[in-house]
C-alpha cells in the first residue's frame, strides 16, 4: 500500500518512527475508514482501548475451514515432511488456502464469521485455540493471492454494511 521510497520521504527528518503515525497517513491516501470531512470514522484513529478484553471461561472461535489440497500441493507438503523432518514446528494439519478462489474463500469466512469478534479479543489467547479470532490471510498476503487494500475493503465494507463493529475491523487494518 506504500512504496519503499513513500516510506523513506514520510520518515525523513523523524526523529522517532512511529507505525501509528504511518498508519494514519496510509488510511488518508488510501480512503480507508476516513469520512468525507477528512475526519477518521469514529471520531477516532484507534479504538485499541477497546480491544483488551480477556476471554471468558468457554470462549471459543468459530471453525476455520479446511481447504481441499491439490495433487501438486499433497507432493510438496510430503516433501517439506521429508527433506525437513528435522525441523521444528508441525506441517499438518495444513490449513492454508493455496489457490486464488482458496484465498478468496478464506477472506470471506473471516468477514462474516472471525472479524466481528477480532476486535474484542485480538490479544486474548486461549488453550487448544492457536488462532481464535485472527485470520489465516497472512499466507495469501504473503505470495501475492490477496492485496492489502483488498483486505482492508473488504473489512471497511463489512463494517459501513453492519456486519462488524469499528473496534473491530479498525483494529484488523491496522
Amino acid at each position: 500500500m506504500s512504496t519503499i521510497r513513500e516510506f523513506a520521504a514520510w520518515a525523513e527528518g523523524k526523529k522517532q518512527l512511529r507505525m501509528e503515525f504511518f498508519y494514519r497517513e496510509m488510511r488518508k491516501k488510501h480512503h480507508i475508514l476516513m469520512e468525507k470531512d477528512g475526519k477518521p470514522t469514529g471520531g477516532a484513529w484507534n479504538f485499541d482501548k477497546e480491544n483488551r478484553k480477556p476471554p471468558h471461561k468457554g470462549l471459543t472461535s468459530p471453525k476455520h475451514i479446511s481447504h481441499r489440497k491439490s495433487a501438486i500441493s499433497q507432493a510438496v507438503l510430503d516433501m517439506v515432511e521429508v527433506r525437513f523432518a528435522g525441523h521444528f514446528g508441525k506441517l499438518r494439519p495444513f490449513h492454508f488456502a493455496m489457490p486464488l478462489p482458496q484465498a478468496l474463500l478464506e477472506l470471506d469466512h473471516f468477514i462474516e464469521h472471525v472479524l466481528p469478534n477480532f476486535g474484542d479479543y485480538q490479544d486474548a489467547m486461549v488453550v487448544g485455540d492457536p488462532y481464535l479470532f485472527h485470520s489465516l490471510l497472512s499466507s495469501d498476503l504473503n505470495v501475492g493471492l490477496l492485496l492489502p487494500l483488498e483486505i482492508c475493503q473488504a473489512a471497511e465494507n463489512a463494517y459501513r454494511q453492519d456486519r462488524a463493529p469499528l473496534n473491530a475491523v479498525e483494529g484488523f487494518i491496522r
